[in-house]
């Protein structure tokens, strides 16, 4: 039973998104203040709700919209990977307390450039192509990545 008043795809992932860059924000302030304990918490948080966001996507939604804009896919794909990579780096870098601040601004140009492509192409067609009840099962990843970062 689809549940009525579940926010439709945009609204709940632009805002998945503000709460990623909120989060590079901590980390940031975090790297900025040498506090390690502060930065290992805000590298975690930032970890947990960036993969589950990333995991959701490749596992339940590019296959779906893979048929229609394989090309846009293909793309967002490839920048999920390269967010990896950046994410690893930062764990090795928090793990031996040397983060650098380019590691982070790199990072969040990134990531600020792929929800723009996400917030332009992946989302609207999602609103408009993805069956509620896709998105209902859909939302929980997203939600329970979210309810998981501290």
């Amino acid at each position: 039973m689809s549940t009525p008043s579940s926010p439709r795809p945009y609204a709940t992932l632009v805002s998945c998104d503000h709460d990623l860059d909120s989060l590079v924000g901590k980390l940031s302030s975090s790297a900025n203040t040498g506090d390690a304990r502060a930065l290992e918490a805000a590298y975690g948080e930032l970890a947990v709700l960036l993969l589950a966001h990333i995991d959701a996507e490749d596992g339940h939604i590019l296959p779906l919209f893979e048929g229609a804009h394989p090309e846009q896919c293909s793309g967002l794909r490839s920048e999920h990977e390269q967010l990896r990579t950046l994410l690893s780096s930062l764990r090795d870098a928090v793990e031996h307390q040397n983060v650098q601040l380019t590691q982070i601004d790199e990072l969040r140009a990134r990531l600020r450039a792929h929800t723009k492509m996400e917030e332009a192409v992946l989302y609207p067609w999602m609103d408009h192509c993805l069956p509620l009840e896709v998105w209902n099962l859909i939302r929980n990843h997203f939600v329970s990545g979210a309810a998981a970062a501290p």
